[in-house]
């Protein structure tokens, strides 16, 4: 049985194994990585149960990379040379490892141009949206973002597709050179 710390010693069964009698050790698959536990044992045989043994120690399992991505991500024009990328963070439970080491990472690149992806990082676990500036005009482009921690990256998420915006004609009405019609003349 397990209980995680904080549950008000809410008891849970997470696994039953056949083990030899004298065994000294019992692995415990599917823990929540970077969380606190506590557990208690007992054993089973053709007679019976056996009470529950006292609450182990507090034991904290090992920080991992995050397992999930950022969800909703959504992109969406700002201007003729930037998209803005919007997306619902990680929840506390799904860093899987310190929360001061938590950021993502948005990669982006010109559908149609064989130059490599470019990357932005932002470094605040809570932030949720990103403007990416510099871009070509009228250019459609693919974008993915992903969670890390200090441990490492998690999955990229599904691609998302935006379009800058087409510019201003560069020369106005006024700059332009006065066009003359030809004269008719009528003839009686």
């Amino acid at each position: 049985m397990v209980g995680v710390i904080g549950e008000e010693e809410e008891w849970v069964t997470l696994c039953e194994v056949e083990k030899e009698s004298d065994a000294q050790t019992l692995e415990i698959p599917n823990l929540t990585p970077y969380t606190y536990y506590r557990f208690r044992m007992r054993q089973v045989n053709i007679v019976g149960q056996s009470p529950l043994s006292q609450p182990s120690r507090i034991i904290q399992t090992l920080q991992a990379p995050p397992d999930v991505t950022p969800g909703s991500v959504t992109v969406r024009t700002a201007s003729e040379t930037s998209l803005w990328v919007r997306w619902v963070p990680l929840p506390d439970t799904q860093y899987n490892g310190n929360p001061e080491s938590v950021g993502y990472r948005i990669k982006y690149w010109h559908v149609d141009s064989q130059s490599p992806a470019l990357v932005k990082v932002i470094s605040d676990r809570l932030e949720r949206e990103r403007t990416i500036e510099d871009l070509e005009e009228w250019t459609e482009y693919e974008l993915q973002i992903q969670a890390f921690n200090a441990i490492g990256a998690g999955p990229w998420s599904e691609v998302v597709r935006g379009c800058t915006r087409e510019s201003a004609i560069p020369v106005g009405p006024h700059e332009m050179e006065p066009v003359t019609a030809p004269v008719v003349g009528i003839i009686l």
